[in-house]
């Protein structure tokens, strides 16, 4: 299918609302010219529901940000010999790369990092009801005037991020004192769950370093590591109930460490005591026992902490 085919193919199905006659296509982008297209946000307006847009390893220097609207779509980057991501989102220190609206978990975002974005809210990413899941990205040396350095979420977002990293991240505004919050992420309504994350060296001028939000919304951590995060409180805001599932929270890197979620008496091995945690807490919603965070603990927490028994 031609470019050209696609983009008039995909204006008739937006103008008649059958978005979901659309076909399912993989969409490549390349530096090169060799790809359907070498713009990241050319490639995310076009796709529809089911697409895969797949994007070389690169520099793209973002004049606007890769926009999602009520699209279930994968978007994969290459990996380096190290498996560290190789396809880079370069805001250039005056765009936000990358926004979403209406996004269901059915999206997935792999092996992509965000960089130098700056905006107002949400230096690299502003995301509204955001269910994706997101799988080895990066995001560094993004900065927002306001709220989120990194990331900021509203409108009900619940989020997903495995094996992921949000490192020297700002919040602060240039020229206004006491202003910015949530150094890597601010969350509005919603929950976010880190899954063998990293969040570190993020700052905010007004308060909370790493994550911030503006109700007690869930913060689940699952041998995620959040440590020496700048602010003049706190690294998370203290009213967050934070759900911690073998993660850390400290000041020094060096002394966060995580353990397996199913030693919940972190004593380092999974054995009869917290097997007895389990049975004592059973069908209750004991958040730090709940091992697939499903809201209850029961049978299927109990063949995770099984899978793990020492």
């Amino acid at each position: 299918m031609t470019t050209l085919h696609r983009s008039l193919t995909t204006g008739l199905i937006l103008a008649t609302g059958f978005l979901a006659s659309a076909s399912a296509d993989t969409i490549t982008v390349c530096l090169d010219g060799t790809c359907d297209f070498t713009d990241p946000a050319a490639a995310a307006a076009v796709a529809v529901s089911g697409d895969v847009i797949e994007i070389a390893a690169g520099t793209y220097l973002m004049e606007e940000p890769a926009t999602l609207y009520a699209q279930e779509v994968s978007i994969r980057g290459e990996v380096d010999a190290q498996g560290e991501p190789a396809t880079i989102f370069d805001g250039q220190n005056k765009n936000q790369v990358f926004a979403a609206l209406h996004i269901s978990e059915e999206t997935e975002l792999e092996n992509l990092v965000f960089t130098n974005g700056r905006a107002e809210y949400g230096g690299a990413m502003h995301c509204h009801n955001f269910d994706a899941t997101l799988r080895n990205c990066v995001w560094r040396d993004n900065h927002a005037f306001f709220n989120g350095g990194a990331i900021f979420l509203n409108g009900d977002s619940n989020p997903t991020f495995i094996d992921c990293k949000m490192i020297n991240n700002r919040a602060a505004h240039p020229a206004w004192e006491n202003q910015g919050a949530g150094g890597a992420i601010w969350v509005s309504t919603g929950s976010v769950t880190l899954r063998d994350c990293v969040v570190s060296g993020n700052s905010a001028e007004a308060h909370t370093g790493a994550i911030f939000s503006s109700e007690e919304d869930a913060l689940v951590l699952i041998r995620s590591r959040v440590c020496n995060n700048d602010a003049p409180d706190a690294q998370i805001a203290e009213y967050i109930n934070v759900i911690n599932l073998g993660g850390c929270v400290t000041d020094d890197c060096d002394s966060c460490e995580t353990s397996d979620p199913a030693d919940f008496n972190r004593d380092g091995v999974v054995n009869g005591q917290d097997l007895a945690l389990i049975l004592a807490f059973w069908g209750t919603p004991n958040s730090n026992l709940d091992l697939n965070v499903d809201g209850i603990v029961n049978g299927a927490d109990l063949t995770l902490l099984l899978a793990e028994w020492d």
